[in-house]
């Protein structure tokens, strides 16, 4: 993978890759698995429905996955989207959570099209 790619938008890649212990070939498959991810469109629906303990799970399973690969800007607006909708603190404030949710899909987005870049 091209590194330069993956750093470019924010993939800490050395410290990503020491999070797997150096291996390389471990760390570029996570890196790869996001390519079949679907939390995105599991996200958007759980938006349109108005389903924010599924935003919840989604952003609590991303924040994980991103943080161990060190995607830092994904990292970071999961972790406020998650933290938003932990244990109902969404309700009366779900115009904030739309709100924060293009930043969301934007991170996403762009983390996923590096990585294919990377490639």
């Amino acid at each position: 993978m091209n590194k330069e790619i993956l750093v470019s938008h924010g993939i800490e890649y050395d410290k990503g890759l020491a999070r797997f212990a150096g291996d390389v070939e471990i760390y570029e498959m996570v890196l790869m698995s996001f390519l079949e991810d679907t939390c995105l469109e599991t996200a958007k629906a759980a938006l349109e429905k108005g389903d924010y303990e599924t935003i919840f799970a989604v952003t609590h399973e991303l924040k994980g996955s991103s943080g161990n690969c060190d995607m830092t800007r994904l990292f970071r607006i999961s972790d406020e989207l998650c933290e938003m909708t932990r244990g109902g603190k969404y309700k009366g404030n779900e115009d904030a959570v739309k709100a924060r949710f293009p930043e969301f899909e934007e991170a996403y987005t762009q983390v996923i099209e590096r990585i294919r870049l990377a490639q």
